[in-house]
């Protein structure tokens, strides 16, 4: 859906060609200001309707990590590394490290 959302987004106002993402009243790239300030409205608009354990927390940073993570999962360290801009494995850990639930997961499976 989201993927949808973007190519009409694409398609119908900002344009196929290359360059920013998101683009201000005026024509300007926006700024890291205001990607955070658009975030942490998503994050207010969805959070009164979910429990406390799943509300959300947004940031650039926030999808950086998740972008990040999942590429590393889909397709390797490799791939994420090239992403990230990082010229060392070691930098990237910090986003792709398994939260501990996962790890706990991982560990009762293997031996089941």
């Amino acid at each position: 859906e989201a993927r949808k959302s973007l190519d009409e987004y694409l398609t119908n106002e900002r344009g196929r060609e290359s360059g920013a993402l998101f683009l201000s009243n005026r024509g300007n790239r926006w700024s890291r200001h205001r990607a955070y300030e658009a975030l942490k409205l998503l994050e207010k608009q969805a959070n009164p309707t979910l429990p406390s354990r799943e509300q959300l927390r947004l940031s650039p940073h926030q999808l950086r990590h998740t972008h990040l993570r999942k590429l590393t999962v889909k397709h390797g360290l490799q791939f994420a590394k090239d992403e990230s801009g990082h010229t060392s494995f070691r930098h990237l850990h910090r986003y792709v490290r398994p939260r501990k639930d996962e790890l706990k997961t991982a560990l009762e499976a293997l031996y089941r």
